[in-house]
């Protein structure tokens, strides 16, 4: 035998079922909820491509530390963008990375000085050397010239070392989670060309997940990994050595 509920029997939304049901309503009203779903998530990917447009870094401001180098000692210092894209046209020299929007359609991000990203790394790695003690005089480097004429542009103004530095990759990438890929090699010669040593590094670094959305926690963890990597680089115990 089939139990009989009545409806006073059954809860606020079983009730509220049965009505719906009955009365044709449920449909229309799942079919609202499901309208507005959409249009939330098309609201909030709208919002995340928004942030993601127009970002910029600060590459100028960093100031890793930097071994003492010889006092008085002069630096003839170079730094070459190399970036294959960078020299096809396909981007610009103040390209600096990616920041993905809501469906994860990527937005260029720049330098916040809007010169060249060699320019700005130039600018960061002539500090460093100061700081170690050297005088310093800067240049860029043509992309497109080989390490030869690097150094024959270099080495004119007769100083004590020569350093190269050229950078084949250099970009970030955040969406849902970021990271910074790097592929950059310094190179310290003497005045009369002779290779005195010469350090690489390669990698795509994990950054925090906070960094998926564009703002200072964005660009603070990616200039906190760049600034590692100039680090790294700079005071290898190959390019602190040949310094000297």
């Amino acid at each position: 035998m089939q139990a009989i509920l009545s409806y006073e029997s059954l809860t606020g939304t079983e009730q509220f079922s049965l009505i719906g049901e009955s009365s044709g309503l449920l449909p229309e009203i799942r079919g609202d909820f499901m309208f507005t779903k959409l249009i939330g998530l098309a609201f909030a990917a709208s919002l995340l491509a928004g942030c993601a447009i127009g970002n910029k870094i600060d590459y100028r401001g960093q100031m890793p530390a930097m071994a003492p180098i010889t006092q008085g000692k002069t630096v003839s210092l170079g730094v070459q963008d190399a970036r294959p894209y960078v020299l096809s046209g396909d981007k610009a020299p103040s390209f600096v990375g990616l920041q993905r929007g809501g469906y994860g359609n990527p937005f260029d991000v720049t330098t916040t000085s809007g010169q060249p990203l060699a320019d700005d790394l130039l600018q960061t790695f002539s500090t460093m050397l100061k700081r170690g003690g050297a005088n310093v005089t800067s240049a860029m480097v043509p992309g497109t010239r080989s390490t030869a004429q690097a150094i024959e542009q270099l080495s004119k103004n007769g100083s004590d070392r020569v350093m190269l530095i050229s950078f084949r990759e250099w970009k970030s990438d955040s969406f849902m989670n970021a990271w910074v890929m790097y592929d950059i090699t310094a190179k310290v010669f003497d005045k009369s060309g002779k290779l005195l040593g010469e350090k690489s590094l390669q990698g795509k670094d994990a950054v925090t997940a906070g960094a998926a959305y564009a703002g200072s926690e964005s660009n603070n963890s990616i200039t906190d990994a760049s600034t590692n990597t100039m680090r790294d680089l700079m005071n290898a115990p190959q390019i602190v050595a040949a310094l000297q």
